[in-house]
Order: C-alpha cells, then sequence, then structure tokens
C-alpha cells in the first residue's frame, strides 16, 4: 500500500507466518502471525509490528491486517502532531481496493 504524504512516499505492507507454540492446557498448536512494515520511498524499512492470532480466534487476514496497521501507526507516528500523517495512512488503507 503506498502512501504519499508532504511529497514522501512510504510503502506499507503485510507478510503471514505460521509459526508452531506450546499452549499451557492445549499443547503444541500452530499459530498465525502477522507482520506489517513500513518503508520509505529509498526502500529502507522505517518500523514492523507483529501481532499473533490466538488459536481459537477465526483466522480473518483483513482484521489482522487492521490490528497490525493501527499498531504500526501507533509506534511510529504516536502523538498529535502526527495527526495528518496517521490520517494518510488510513485514508489510503480504506481505499486501496477501489479501482
Amino acid at each position: 500500500m503506498k502512501v504519499n504524504f508532504e511529497g514522501n512516499n512510504l510503502l506499507i505492507d503485510w507478510s503471514y507466518k505460521t509459526k508452531k507454540a506450546v499452549i499451557e492446557g492445549v499443547g503444541h498448536v500452530l499459530q498465525d502471525v502477522t507482520i506489517c512494515y513500513a518503508r520509505d520511498g529509498k526502500d529502507d524499512e522505517i518500523g514492523s509490528v507483529s501481532i499473533t492470532r490466538f488459536n481459537k480466534d477465526n483466522n480473518c487476514k483483513e482484521k489482522a491486517r487492521t490490528i497490525s496497521l493501527k499498531k504500526l501507526v501507533d509506534t511510529l507516528y504516536p502523538g498529535k502532531e502526527n495527526k495528518d500523517i496517521r490520517a494518510s495512512i488510513w485514508k489510503s488503507y480504506r481505499s486501496r481496493n477501489q479501482g
């Protein structure tokens, strides 16, 4: 997903992995991990976050993307001074699937 803010390009993308975990009382399970990362216009990574789906939750990549993006935005752009870039990111996210 591309975000253009004040002439700067920001690329936000997701990757998905499955990891093995041991949960007390349940045993060995596979857990889905969603990684959201941001890169600048020079393809340098600015930051990344990951979230892990609880093994009893439904697998929904759209929900995982939304939660991980919120975590990334809160991590990289906290505070009122970053309100405009956060708004640009969410606007790009909501319109990314519209032709």
